[in-house]
């Protein structure tokens, strides 16, 4: 027999639950458990079975099954292992379950929610009240199985005890965040309104996971995900960049003006008032243009960008970039060299004030 652990659901889950996931392999929406294979000499848990001090009401389950065992203490930490991961995918499958029927209930169809990103949230909460109930070793077969459970009732009160340390923390990080912004610290505002999303986003999906293991709905909240990514896009727009390049090459101050409000700040001009927080300082170095063996011209451009913080009067990136392009004349690959550099600064460029302002991107 090949050595491997696996591991095989016999959580049980209500027919109705288990018919949203008609693709999960946990179980078929006739009832019908899959069965494995045991010796008689194991007690029926190894085979599918629910033990009945383990109602479904109550438990969550999980087995694993390690084969080619001939000593059984060397297979525990592995069956363990296997038992676990069996348990933290049940509990991904039930809150998926939540979704669909949250997702059905607002809108009439199974759409508009992410299953993925939700299920992926904390399986592992599951883990930290789960014990190993049970093994048995069956020598004819020499496999060693092992059951996990947690209680639900333990599992939905370390959820809501994470979702109201979620909530003290993202209101703070809020409240420290709405303060600097309103002394115009918009660019120290930023991190601490990341925070709050991140926190946000956490409580919210935590919430389907506590309705999903107790059928009760779960504290919203302290704000919804949704209205902290708005706030953090006001702090971005708030946030005045200036922009100053030597001997400017239009192609090149274009794309760097593109990148500027795809950042989603705002390039600050003369008179539309405010504080600028953030300059971009460089310029761009013509190095001239060559004729080639075959007679076109080779023209190079070099870029060098710094992205300074002036409440800091520190630079925070540079961006050196140096790029050519040829033609049948100089002209021309002074032009295709200036729009080689551009293609290329640009994207440097919003990359850069990414990292300084954060993104629409959703933490993890």
């Amino acid at each position: 027999m090949k050595s491997g652990a696996s591991h095989l659901s016999v959580s049980g889950w209500p027919r109705a639950v288990a018919c949203l996931l008609a693709a999960s392999s946990v179980c078929a929406c006739s009832g019908v458990r899959p069965v494995v294979k045991a010796e008689p000499s194991c007690p029926g848990w190894t085979r599918g079975e629910r033990p009945p001090e383990y109602p479904e009401k109550r438990t969550l389950m999980g087995l694993g099954m390690v084969g080619n065992v001939w000593d059984p203490t060397k297979g525990e930490e592995a069956g363990k292992a296997a038992a676990l991961a069996d348990l933290a995918k049940q509990l991904r499958v039930t809150v998926a379950s939540e979704i669909h029927v949250a997702s059905w209930e607002k809108t009439g169809a199974g759409g508009g929610t992410s299953v993925d990103e939700a299920t992926t949230l904390k399986a592992n909460v599951a883990l930290q009240g789960a014990r190993i109930a049970s093994r048995c070793f069956d020598p004819g077969s020499a496999t060693l199985y092992t059951l996990a459970v947690v209680e639900l009732a333990d599992l939905a009160r370390r959820v809501l005890a994470d979702i109201q340390e979620g909530n003290e923390s993202g209101h703070k990080e809020m409240g420290l965040a709405r303060q600097l912004a309103a002394d115009g610290k918009h660019i120290e505002a930023l991190p601490h309104a990341r925070a709050a999303l991140a926190a946000a986003s956490e409580v919210s999906q935590l919430g389907q996971m506590v309705r999903a293991v107790s059928g009760e709905a779960a504290p919203r909240p302290f704000q919804e995900p949704s209205e902290v990514k708005t706030y953090l896009a006001e702090l971005r727009a708030n946030t005045r960049v200036r922009l100053t390049l030597d001997r400017s090459v239009p192609e090149v101050e274009g794309a760097v003006f593109r990148a500027v409000t795809d950042s989603g700040a705002h390039i600050a001009r003369d008179g539309d008032g405010g504080t600028a927080a953030l300059l971009l300082r460089g310029r761009v170095d013509d190095l001239g243009a060559a004729r080639s063996s075959i007679g076109a011209f080779v023209a190079r451009l070099h870029a060098f960008i710094e992205v300074v913080r002036l409440d800091t009067s520190s630079v925070v990136e540079i961006i050196d970039r140096t790029d050519s392009g040829g033609g049948r004349t100089q002209s021309e690959a002074q032009s295709r060299a200036a729009a080689a550099v551009a293609a290329t600064i640009g994207p440097d460029v919003r990359k850069a004030l990414e990292r300084v302002l954060g993104s629409d991107a959703q933490p993890k």
